[in-house]
């Protein structure tokens, strides 16, 4: 059984849109994802299929 879900979605350097979605199990320790830089939307969606968050976030 999962815990959560969490997608991005944002575009890399050469402007293709990139999606990435992890799978946190409920037994899981850390994760970590390489952001890239610009602008990046993120959603974590739990186990029963409600999103907890939604939001934009900016790296420079």
């Amino acid at each position: 059984m999962f815990l959560f879900t969490f997608k991005l979605a944002c575009k890399n350097e050469h402007k293709n849109n990139v999606k990435e979605v992890l799978v946190i199990q409920k037994d899981s320790k850390e994760c970590a994802f390489e952001l890239p830089k610009g602008i990046n939307t993120y959603e974590m969606v739990l186990a029963n299929k409600e999103v907890f968050k939604k939001r934009r976030l900016q790296i420079q």
